[in-house]
């Protein structure tokens, strides 16, 4: 008689999957926005750099855009999904090069990084 073997469903898998794929079509859409608006459009004459300056950003426009919850929170999601995509990445590369017996060990470290700049990230723009 043949016994089949069950398998335990990992129902955070699916959870942390999804978190990584939001968190990279955030990165890809997002990032470059910024890249070409903070670095690229100055150059290219599109904007002012003044538009940019630290005394710009700092002043009134920070103080109007870090007034805005919704700005917060979105900021904050361009944060944590770019770090979370990040390291989910770098956590599959250590276990190609190697570190797949030490599993644990690996999505500690993984999280452990994720909360070292994410939490601080969260607390600076939610609570100060």
């Amino acid at each position: 008689m043949m016994q089949h073997k069950t398998f335990r469903r990992d129902r955070l898998e699916g959870l942390l999957w999804m978190l990584f794929s939001a968190g990279g079509m955030l990165t890809a859409f997002v990032l470059p926005v910024h890249i070409l608006l903070n670095n690229v459009a100055p150059g290219l004459g599109l904007l002012s750099p003044r538009a940019i300056s630290y005394d710009s950003v700092s002043g009134t426009l920070g103080t109007v855009l870090f007034g805005i919850p919704i700005f917060k929170l979105y900021f904050l999601a361009v944060i944590a999904g770019a770090v979370y995509h990040g390291m989910h990445r770098i956590r599959f590369i250590l276990y190609e090069m190697g570190f797949k017996n030490q599993h644990l060990g690996v999505m500690v470290f993984e999280h452990l990084i994720d909360a070292a700049i994410i939490l601080p990230a969260a607390f600076y723009l939610l609570l100060a």
